[in-house]
């Protein structure tokens, strides 16, 4: 290891609460988290430490409601935006609830801890003749045009993250049951429908566009390749997006994660319940849905005044 590695690494965390910090971590993990969200965590756990030992507690079973209230205020000072200090506040809390159900601390000073909302800007979402605009771009006499439209229409049908469309395999694809098995957080699985439109540019896609994508690589199971036979990237995936987006004549941004608010929000309009959307997205909650559905005023008022309330 080189002397710079080891300049660019931080001492571990050695003060108040580092046991219990440990073992938060470790709990994580065992649930599936990120490691990315791990690291995230144990950083605003630790800022939290030297501020409470700034203020003279070196016992985390001392620690009360209004220090954690000050400590907001103290993020707040530091510029923190409204977003920042949501999350901050929101891994303080997770922490002190493991905490508490642990039998670490006899009472949760989080418990009543005030969260400030995020400021949530409705995302644009595609209209359904945009998406027709879109899925029609690709130049389908090409492989890597056939693999484009499968993508965008699996996309669209499933409602998948990026992550979980780069995660998926060649075996994946159930076509009999019209189904794919997509890897979502945490590692979990989920099998979701597929239209009848995003099966037949699936198989359109394995059947001749994947084999001649792979060439004579033997080493490759992703079901999305590039040309030179490797995974497809999810900055490729991006780029890709954009593209068509510009050459269909679309001012709108759309994202890969557009795809998904579209896929959830075309299906709402049409008469999907929530909780089969939940399914689909997999998420845990009804209440992570609602980021995801817009419905525009126009079509609100049509459903309005099609029910005749008061009537």
């Amino acid at each position: 290891m080189s002397k710079r590695t080891l300049r660019k690494r931080k001492p571990a965390y050695t003060g108040l609460g580092a046991r219990e910090l440990i073992d938060f971590s470790d709990f994580l993990r065992k649930k599936k988290f990120s490691p990315k969200t791990v690291e995230i965590r144990e950083r605003v756990i630790v800022d939290l430490f030297w501020y409470l030992r700034a203020r003279g507690l070196d016992r985390l079973a001392d620690v009360q409601l209004s220090d954690l209230d000050d400590y907001r205020a103290h993020i707040m000072d530091r510029g923190f935006n409204i977003n920042s200090v949501n999350s901050y506040l929101w891994s303080i809390r997770k922490f002190f609830e493991f905490l508490d159900e642990s039998q670490l601390i006899f009472h949760n000073p989080a418990h009543s801890l005030l969260i400030p909302r995020p400021n949530r800007r409705m995302q644009p979402v595609p209209t359904e003749q945009e998406m027709k605009q879109l899925l029609s771009v690709p130049d389908v006499l090409t492989p890597v045009g056939v693999r484009d439209r499968a993508i965008l229409e699996v996309m669209y049908a499933s409602g998948v993250r990026r992550g979980e469309l780069l995660g998926m395999k060649i075996f994946d694809p159930d076509f009999e049951r019209g189904m794919i098995r997509v890897v979502g957080k945490g590692r979990k699985e989920r099998v979701v429908p597929l239209g009848k439109h995003a099966l037949y540019w699936l198989k359109e896609y394995i059947k001749d566009s994947w084999n001649k994508l792979v060439k004579t690589r033997v080493d490759t199971h992703a079901l999305w390749v590039s040309k030179d036979g490797t995974a497809v990237s999810g900055v490729r995936v991006d780029q890709m997006i954009r593209g068509y987006v510009k050459k269909a004549g679309i001012v709108k941004s759309i994202s890969a994660h557009s795809l998904r608010r579209a896929c959830a929000t075309h299906m709402l309009m049409n008469g999907a319940h929530p909780v089969q959307l939940q399914m689909l997205l997999g998420h845990a909650s009804l209440e992570s849905l609602s980021q995801y559905l817009q419905i525009g005023i126009r079509e609100l008022m049509q459903t309005h005044h099609k029910t005749r309330l008061g009537r």
